[in-house]
């Protein structure tokens, strides 16, 4: 009996663990231990107690140490771009250039903080003349950030960066797919000098992440619709605020005056980058009529030049980072063919080595009663529609639940233009594809049910901030001219003021002035 005792004791102290495996090879390649709710309450004390201190070294000192973690990510790239390759199977090229917009959002960031340093002149017009206003940035707290696995290190950094020149502390739980990147992450922490506890991460699966909006002041969610959903009502039983970056089913519209070969390799680009794990990535192409087979031909050309692999070789195509997508992939893509589209090229989950690989696929005929154009599905997929009009093409892109990026590809820079007004999304580019996900200058987020509130530019620092408005007043004497008490004649005062500041005829602004 003692003994049995015992082992319960000793088992019940014996941490859940995680475990990380290579996409590319199936091997393991670290090992973390899963959070308890207590774990999570003292990393958020943690955080506070932190934030407290980070608050106290000011704009400067802080845009000091910002500034310091990118020459820290630039000193061990080659150790960020390693683990990247390992852990989500990313070509090393691709791997790269995730670092890129890191490191742009911090000298973006660093540069807006300062701006803002000391409040924003705020107008107060003719109303409240000899007033003085201005509203300052402040920060919440704990941005609780809970991030995916297919970019562990861009999105896990890039969020974090306008919550911290903010001036807020971060508890951040990575997805569980993917969580030896987030080990790395916090070294370089430590190497950029933040203050302890600052930026904390708690490790587990969905009840972490539940235990992580209930310890913060704002949450940052990038996943799936239905988890975004579970977290903004929990966050809203607190009265907390959420940004949300969800899924999905991103158009290209490809007009019959399309530079075709810019346009087939555009497509294929943002169709296949990071084996199509991407939410801006191209999942459905609308293409005229006049140009289907031409530009179908050089998508399947370049489609089958793509090499797939994993590893650090050379390669444009990698493994699938969580498994179970296959199921998603092959039941979309059996339920077209069933209903009549076309394999042109790809169409099969595969698996070598312990890897398991989407092939790059061209599938054609598609039509809006097939699950693959209502639905988010994630991978190395290209989708072709034809279309007979330019109306036609805008009117099935925005046929979507979804909107949160898009594409139009045209030579006529006023037709791109015109289009790209039409369409219900959160971005368009003209002649490109995927970029607004990793231009830290613009706005980034969807319509619909790809997300709520916006992260990138300006308004990224805004959602981490709580806005206080300070107002002065400087006129001489003991009381205002609305104050009590009330004295006759001051109805028919206001009333002229109204007229004279707000009426839109001169005229009428005279006979106020002069008391008619």
């Amino acid at each position: 009996m003692q003994l049995q005792k015992t082992l319960e004791v000793l088992q019940s102290n014996i941490a859940e663990t995680i475990v990380s495996y290579n996409p590319a090879t199936g091997e393991p390649i670290g090992e973390v231990r899963i959070a308890t709710a207590d774990d999570v309450k003292a990393a958020a004390a943690r955080v506070r107690n932190a934030q407290k201190v980070w608050m106290g070294l000011g704009v400067d000192g802080r845009n000091e140490i910002l500034r310091n973690y990118g020459e820290v990510m630039l000193r061990r790239m080659d150790d960020i771009i390693d683990l990247i390759n390992k852990e989500v199977g990313s070509p090393r090229v691709e791997a790269t250039l995730t670092i890129l917009p890191i490191l742009e959002a911090i000298k973006y960031y660093t540069k807006f903080a300062k701006k803002v340093a000391n409040g924003v002149k705020a107008h107060t017009g003719m109303l409240f003349f000899g007033k003085r206003a201005r509203y300052f940035y402040e920060p919440v707290g704990i941005v609780g950030l809970i991030t995916p696995w297919n970019f562990p290190f861009e999105l896990g950094v890039k969020h974090s960066i306008p919550a911290l020149a903010a001036g807020n502390g971060i508890l951040h739980k990575p997805s569980e797919v993917t969580p030896m990147i987030a080990e790395l992450t916090s070294d370089l922490v430590k190497d950029a000098g933040f203050p302890e506890g600052l930026i904390e991460v708690v490790h587990g699966r969905g009840d972490v992440g539940t235990m992580v909006v209930d310890q913060a002041n704002v949450v940052c969610f990038v996943g799936s619709v239905a988890t975004g959903r579970k977290v903004m009502v929990r966050a809203a039983e607190r009265l907390v605020p959420t940004v949300l970056e969800l899924g999905g089913n991103d158009a290209a519209i490809v007009c019959e005056d399309a530079d075709l070969e810019r346009t087939a390799n555009g497509i294929v680009f943002g169709s296949y980058f990071n084996a199509g794990q991407v939410c801006v990535g191209i999942e459905r192409v609308y293409v005229h009529e006049r140009i289907a087979d031409a530009l179908t031909n050089k998508i399947v050309e370049k489609t089958k030049q793509l090499r797939q692999s994993g590893g650090s070789g050379d390669f444009e195509v990698g493994p699938i980072i969580n498994p179970p997508q296959a199921t998603i992939y092959k039941a979309h893509i059996e339920d077209a063919v069933a209903k009549g589209a076309k394999v042109l090229v790809g169409g099969n989950v595969r698996k070598s080595a312990g890897a398991t690989f989407m092939e790059p696929t061209v599938i054609t005929g598609m039509n809006h009663q097939m699950d693959y154009m209502n639905e988010e599905t994630f991978g190395p997929i290209v989708a072709i529609q034809t279309v007979k009009s330019e109306d036609e093409a805008v009117r099935l892109a925005n046929d979507s639940r979804f909107g949160l990026a898009g594409s139009v590809w045209t030579t006529d820079a006023t037709r791109g233009r015109r289009i790209a007004a039409q369409m219900k999304t959160g971005g368009i580019v003209v002649n490109d594809s995927i970029v607004t996900a990793a231009c830290v200058g613009v706005p980034f987020g969807g319509y619909g049910e790809s997300g709520v509130h916006r992260a990138q530019s300006e308004h990224g620092f805004y959602a981490y901030s709580q806005i206080k408005t300070v107002m002065e007043s400087w006129l001489p004497g003991t009381r205002e001219l609305n104050w009590y008490p009330y004295k006759l004649g001051m109805e028919q005062f206001f009333k002229r003021m109204a007229k004279l500041l707000y009426a839109k005829s001169w005229i009428a602004k005279l006979k106020a002035l002069f008391g008619r």
